[in-house]
């Protein structure tokens, strides 16, 4: 009882002293960021004198004053008002696309340019460039991922088909006086599908041949599909050595693939009916939250 109540006391007047330092703390960290902008800011009257005066900054590597410098992009565009001139979001997706390497944050910046009527040639054709620039940057890792998303889906979908297919056959096979015309249009679809889905599992295991979703439904294809027992150790031999390069790879922030078994991969919809909702995850993220598929996505 004397133990509950002094740590009752002391959290009492702790409590408010820790609060207290933590809101100095974070002032004295916001005025440290105003006057680093304010020290810019101060008597620039046009943005082409701004873009002289933190050229330094967006052309250096030193990324230090990142958060200040976007910061001041936004201060001098709301202060001065300059609604129908472009070139202060083109400069500043330029910054986060070149500087940063962020080439979200780019288009994000680059975006405000939509609700900007400015005839300027400049200006236009500087839109022009950082468009195609974040385009080029976004477009091999995007490219990839939507057709490795596709293809998966496709086999998914296939595989899904071939076991409605084969359930067909067997109810058809099991009945007192099954037809024949039937089993034979069965047995033609089940063929197709099969032919489909060997094709399909071989392109894909070549092209991605890191993705480890791909190779576990290869392998319960081959063993409880197929009954190919030797296709599918196969299989699995090769996924065991995908996670022993876990220990290898793991500490490697280099590497990124969508189609990587290493990588946890969400997708959230912005389309307006399901806004917000998670439509896809991969086995890794699954992993990584220690949830099923069917607890994330809804």
């Amino acid at each position: 009882m004397d133990n509950s109540l002094a740590i009752s006391l002391l959290a009492f007047i702790l409590g408010p002293l820790l609060a207290i330092f933590i809101i100095q703390f974070s002032l004295k960290f916001q005025r440290k960021v105003s006057n680093y902008i304010l020290k810019i800011l101060l008597g620039i009257n046009s943005q082409y004198e701004l873009e002289k005066s933190i050229r330094h900054a967006l052309c250096s590597n030193d990324t230090k004053h990142k958060d200040e410098i976007i910061q001041i992009f936004e201060n001098f565009y709301i202060e001065k008002k300059l609604d129908g001139n472009k070139l202060q979001a083109i400069w500043a997706a330029n910054y986060c696309l070149f500087t940063l390497q962020d080439e979200s944050l780019a288009k994000i910046k680059l975006n405000k340019t939509k609700n900007i009527f400015d005839f300027s040639l400049e200006a236009n054709y500087q839109e022009y460039l950082c468009k195609k620039n974040i385009s080029n940057a976004c477009s091999s890792q995007s490219s990839q991922f939507s057709d490795y998303f596709l293809q998966f889906h496709i086999i998914k979908k296939a595989d899904k088909q071939l076991c409605i297919n084969l359930f067909k056959f067997w109810n058809e096979i099991t009945l007192a006086k099954p037809s024949l015309k039937k089993l034979k249009t069965d047995l033609n679809s089940i063929n197709k599908s099969i032919s489909n889905l060997n094709t399909k599992y071989s392109q894909i295991c070549i092209k991605f041949p890191n993705s480890k979703e791909s190779l576990v439904l290869l392998a319960s294809y081959y063993k409880q599909i197929i009954y190919d027992i030797e296709k599918s150790r196969q299989i699995e031999v090769k996924l065991k050595v995908l996670e022993k390069s876990i220990s290898n790879t793991q500490n490697n922030s280099t590497i990124f693939s969508f189609s990587h078994h290493l990588n946890g991969i969400l997708i959230i919809s912005n389309e307006k009916n399901n806004f917000g909702e998670i439509i896809h995850c991969n086995q890794r993220l699954s992993e990584i939250f220690r949830l099923p598929k069917n607890r994330i996505i809804y």
